[in-house]
């Protein structure tokens, strides 16, 4: 509604013109007061939202009619307009009714005001909720622990938060309209080849690594995690990248400190692996040499057996010590493989030794102390199979094979094709060391060593689960 009035002339029966009916139709409320505060016209709207009767209530005082509003700014703008004859807008809560927010509009009319108040309780809901969410936003962006800022095309910061200030030891109003090279140029090399990512492309760029110098630890060098991402205006442009910075120098120092003690531990490991597989090897030695030495019938053969067992043990030890990354779960098929080919290096010298053959495949693991036994018994039964398998001048096979036969199961045999073992040995009473040790492991592995009997050869097999 402009300053013209809802009518020509105050007294003129408003009602009857044209005015009247037009402004009857819009649901905002008007009113027509004159000078000396009558109400001389009010349309529908105003009759049914505040409940009143254009019989009653025309030609009757505002003030009286309204005597709430007496000392409110609703108050002090409308005789303001009625002083000064200059139109005047407010929005406030409806003086009248609860819960209903409204625009009023107050203007010169004849010699008295007019009235428009529109109901914008959704508008202003709206809006109230966007100054919240505003406000919500600005205290995330303010008291965020990580660093925020806004850079415009030209790498100048338009907003930045006190986390990311005090990183770059640069007050906010020392970065803003300044570019990245004026502010943190030790840093601002790297970042700007990302930034130029960004803003070319304008996909973000996340999880990035930058390292440099700032102004708050001058010749330190220092790491940062950022995530930088386009704001996108309606006609697609970039306005402006959000970055999302956080500090990971501590981070990074500390895993360099746990790299070099990895380092250490390795290195360390590697040597203790090799004085006690020298140790091994040492006392199997000095069995050996007093076995030749001994004259007692039987000391002999004991002492060699028992040299042969360390050295095996030598061998066990080595092999699951220094190549397998996963001491808590080591790799079976490709220790046991590599177990057999220094097994049979200890025979290599001996005229027509058998020749040693793995199979297996695929990835099997135990726990470190289940593939001891499981190798222990590998080492016993290879190690006899070498010593009794075979006549002596006969070449044949020693066979040890892994695989799987279910997801929870495998099976490890050792076979050969020899003369199969006397007819008056049971291998499950024997008191042979080798077999003791054996059935010994395989009990403690919870199951039991099966042997097939069935010429040519023996074939020992051993059922075993790996989820204990």
């Amino acid at each position: 509604m402009t300053s013209q009035s809802p009518a020509a002339t105050v007294g003129v029966p408003i009602p009857e013109t044209i005015a009247a009916s037009v402004l009857d139709s819009t649901p905002d409320c008007y009113m027509a007061l004159d000078e000396d505060w009558r109400l001389v016209f009010l349309n529908k709207a105003a009759e049914y939202s505040w409940s009143l009767s254009r019989a009653d209530v025309l030609g009757a005082n505002f003030w009286e009619i309204f005597p709430q509003l007496l000392g409110t700014d609703v108050e002090t703008v409308y005789r303001a307009v009625m002083e000064e004859r200059t139109p005047r807008d407010v929005s406030l809560p409806s003086p009248v009714l609860p819960n209903v927010y409204v625009r009023l509009r107050v203007f010169p009319c004849g010699k008295g005001v007019g009235l428009r108040l529109r109901d914008i309780t959704p508008e202003h809901e709206i809006e109230e909720q966007h100054r919240r969410a505003l406000a919500e936003l600005e205290a995330v962006y303010k008291f965020a622990p990580i660093g925020l800022a806004l850079i415009d095309p030209e790498l100048r910061y338009l907003k930045i938060n006190d986390a990311l200030a005090e990183m770059n030891g640069v007050s906010i109003e020392e970065h803003l309209g300044r570019t990245i090279d004026e502010v943190v140029p030790e840093a601002a090399e790297e970042a700007r080849k990302v930034f130029s990512t960004v803003f070319s492309t304008k996909a973000p760029v996340l999880g990035i690594e930058l390292a440099g110098k700032t102004r708050r630890a001058p010749g330190v060098p220092r790491t940062w995690l950022e995530n930088i991402s386009p704001v996108l205006i309606e006609d697609g442009r970039v306005r402006a990248a959000l970055v999302a910075v956080m500090e990971i120098s501590a981070l990074k120092n500390t895993e360099a400190k746990l790299a070099q003690a990895l380092k250490l531990q390795k290195l360390l490991h590697r040597e203790l692996v090799h004085r006690v597989a020298n140790n091994f090897q040492l006392v199997s030695s000095m069995l050996h040499l007093q076995g030749r030495r001994s004259e007692v019938a039987g000391v002999a053969k004991a002492l060699d057996d028992a040299a042969d067992r360390i050295q095996a043990m030598g061998i066990i030890h080595r092999k699951l010590y220094a190549n397998q990354p996963e001491l808590d779960a080591p790799e079976l098929v490709s220790y046991l493989r590599e177990l057999c080919a220094d097994l049979a290096s200890v025979y290599a010298g001996v005229p027509d030794h058998p020749e040693l053959v793995f199979h297996g495949a695929g990835e099997i693991r135990l726990s470190f102390d289940r593939s001891i036994m499981l190798a222990m018994i590998v080492a016993e039964l290879v190690t006899n199979a070498f010593k009794y398998a075979y006549e002596p001048g006969t070449r044949g096979e020693i066979i040890v094979s892994l695989e799987r036969s279910s997801e929870t199961e495998v099976i490890l045999a050792v076979a050969d094709q020899g003369c199969g073992l006397p007819p008056d040995m049971d291998p499950a009473r024997s008191n042979g060391l080798g077999m003791l040790v054996a059935r010994s492991n395989a009990r403690q592995l919870g199951s039991d060593l099966e042997v097939d009997r069935t010429p040519p050869g023996v074939r020992f097999r051993l059922l075993l689960r790996t989820d204990q």
